[in-house]
């Protein structure tokens, strides 16, 4: 576990100097999905919302509020996007139950700031995958 949260730390180090200049930096995003949860045998509920700060165009950190299994819980963490609409997404799940969860994602853009998504994420502690569909809007 250690090592994968190292690996990820230089790749978001590295992905992000790579890409200072960008015409997204400073963007900030608002986005919130609602899906199925899989995992023991049983399907439960997930939802969560989260704000997107874009640090440069291929990353964004992201915080907010998720509820899975009956828990609500606050959310840390960043995307990499390595092409313009797909990402890569690490996160952290704090307050009722600590977790990690990585996942991906894919945004299509639907009219000027705002995004239909779907996103998928494993989460290590509670041995589930969240599948999400949900809307973006670009502030």
């Amino acid at each position: 576990m250690r090592f994968l949260l190292v690996f990820a730390l230089l790749l978001t180090l590295f992905l992000n100097e790579s890409s200072a200049q960008s015409s997204n930096q400073g963007n900030i995003e608002l986005s919130g999905s609602l899906g199925p949860a899989f995992g023991g045998g049983k399907t439960s509920f997930y939802g969560n919302a989260e704000l997107n700060y874009f640090m440069s165009s291929n990353m964004s950190l992201t915080a907010g509020y998720e509820y899975l299994q009956d828990r609500h819980s606050f959310i840390l963490g960043n995307r990499i996007y390595f092409v313009p609409d797909f990402h890569f997404s690490m996160k952290g799940v704090l307050v009722s139950q600590t977790d990690f969860a990585l996942g991906g994602g894919y945004s299509r853009g639907i009219a000027d700031n705002v995004a239909l998504q779907i996103n998928g994420d494993w989460y290590f502690a509670r041995k589930m995958f969240a599948l999400s569909f949900g809307l973006a809007f670009r502030i």
